[in-house]
C-alpha cells in the first residue's frame, strides 16, 4: 500500500511541475512573437480570416502566420 501512495504522490507532483514549465514556456514565447512585432497578412484565411492584419502573439496568430507562409511558398 505504501508503494502505490509514494507513486500516486509522485504523480500528481510532476503533473504540477509539467503544468508549470508548459505556462512558463507558453509565456516566454508569446513574449518573444510579441516582440518581432510580426502581423498576419491580410489575406490569411485561417479561421475565416480572425487573424489577418492582427500581430503574431500566441500560438493560434503564430499558425496563422505558418499557414500564410505555406500558402505563398507552394
Amino acid at each position: 500500500m505504501k508503494a502505490t501512495k509514494t507513486i500516486g504522490i509522485l504523480s500528481i507532483i510532476a503533473g504540477i511541475i509539467m503544468i508549470v514549465a508548459g505556462a512558463i514556456t507558453y509565456g516566454t514565447v508569446a513574449s518573444q512573437l510579441k516582440a518581432e512585432n510580426i502581423t498576419v497578412p491580410g489575406d490569411s484565411e485561417f479561421m475565416g480570416g480572425a487573424f489577418a492584419g492582427k500581430p503574431v502573439t500566441g500560438p493560434l496568430s503564430a499558425y496563422a502566420q505558418a499557414d500564410i507562409i505555406n500558402h505563398h511558398a507552394l
